[in-house]
């Protein structure tokens, strides 16, 4: 994934490197969607982070995974009606939930196979 592209093809905010997990936040970028819609600013929840198994009794690293994810949120997906802009269209509770989901969905795709790969499938 480029980590400059926000979970759409067509959202590039040019070049650099994420690291870890945060909210990338842009109250300008005006967004098309589908049947005419359309939208000014967005909010990014995103994830990049490197997911690693170590076994506990040896200490040593028994394999990694990058981790990386990204989704865009605009007004439009907000519960809030009429908010102006990203910062009132969402709480710090939808903030939260949108960054908690991301990781989890992630994670849960990822850890099986990471296991996998060690040739393990203990999840305890």
């Amino acid at each position: 994934m480029d980590p400059s592209t926000f979970g759409r093809d067509t959202l590039d905010l040019g070049s650099g490197q994420l690291e870890g997990l945060g909210l990338c936040i842009d109250r300008f970028k005006a967004l098309a969607y589908d049947a005419g819609r359309s939208a000014t600013g967005f909010i990014a929840p995103f994830v990049h982070v490197r997911a690693t198994l170590i076994d506990v009794a040896s200490g040593k690293v028994r394999g990694f995974e990058r981790v990386e994810a990204s989704q865009v949120y605009s007004t439009l997906q907000s519960r809030r009606s009429g908010a102006g802009n990203v910062d009132d269209a969402f709480s710090t509770d939808d903030k939260l939930k949108m960054l908690s989901d991301l990781m989890t969905s992630r994670i849960e795709q990822v850890v099986p196979a990471l296991l996998a790969r060690a040739g393990t499938s203990d999840t305890r």
